[in-house]
């Protein structure tokens, strides 16, 4: 996996925090160490896992950090670094006080675990 390798060498990682920093400027932010950490604490998350539930009070910052991220590795991957060579991601975002059908957990009828297959369509 290349996002794995920000962790192992610290040129790649460099890398991404110049790209980081010029991304926080564009979007008409200060680059702060607090914002810096989180932006790679969440990079540094997706390249273990699988997806990314956010959560926070309104205003923390959770859309900037993502957003953030977003952009700095998009920046990268145009510049033509073949380390950040990613596919395109899509992201959902949701109101977890009032879920839509199509986002909610399948259960199969038989056991009432999840199957993994979530109802409808809309997704």
């Amino acid at each position: 996996m290349v996002q794995l390798a920000c962790l192992a060498f610290p040129f790649l990682l460099s890398q991404l925090k110049e790209a980081i920093e010029a991304e926080i400027i564009e979007m008409g932010y200060v680059v702060t160490e607090f914002t810096m950490a989180k932006v790679i604490q969440l990079h540094e998350t997706k390249s273990s896992r699988h997806s990314v539930m956010i959560v926070g009070k309104t205003g923390s910052g959770k859309t900037v950090v993502w957003r953030t991220l977003q952009g700095a590795l998009s920046a990268l991957h145009k510049s033509g670094d073949p380390n950040y060579n990613f596919v395109k991601v899509s992201k959902q975002a949701g109101n977890p006080e009032k879920p839509s059908r199509a986002v909610l957990p399948h259960n199969s009828s038989d056991s009432g675990e999840w199957d993994g297959r979530v109802d409808g369509t809309g997704i």
